[in-house]
């Protein structure tokens, strides 16, 4: 009986972790970097005059590198607002898209981190639609 009920609550532990459809912030404290990407060149064919395009929120994974050496040093992931958190320790920094896909293409300008401080950063990827 009580295997049971562990193998119940183990399953139902599961299939919650599986079926949440946006990573969720964390609450980060210290120093970091907090953002929002958008996407832009999201509408298929040519534009013409007058025909709106907007950004959309990008939800994904976002790769955080060092300046001097391009190694990755944290990753996180936007949520449906397009909006990050992550916290690294003081440096220089650019973010990129995560994982091994090409598109969207995401490269911030540089960030710079103080101690104890969260630098703020808007950036605009280009999902490559024209």
């Amino acid at each position: 009986m009580l295997r049971r009920a562990i193998l119940v609550v183990a399953m139902a532990a599961v299939s919650v972790a599986f079926c949440q459809s946006t990573p969720r912030l964390k609450v980060v404290k210290g120093s970091g970097i907090k953002g929002k990407v958008v996407l832009t060149g999201n509408c298929p064919g040519p534009q013409r005059r007058g025909e709106p395009c907007p950004a959309h929120p990008y939800q994904g994974p976002l790769a955080v590198r060092l300046i001097s050496n391009d190694k990755i040093v944290a990753t996180t992931y936007t949520d449906k607002f397009g909006d990050f958190s992550v916290a690294v320790p003081p440096g220089k920094y650019f973010i990129t898209q995560g994982g091994e896909a090409k598109y969207p293409m995401i490269h911030s300008s540089d960030v710079t981190v103080v101690k104890n401080k969260f630098s703020r950063i808007e950036i605009q990827g280009d999902l490559g639609m024209r």
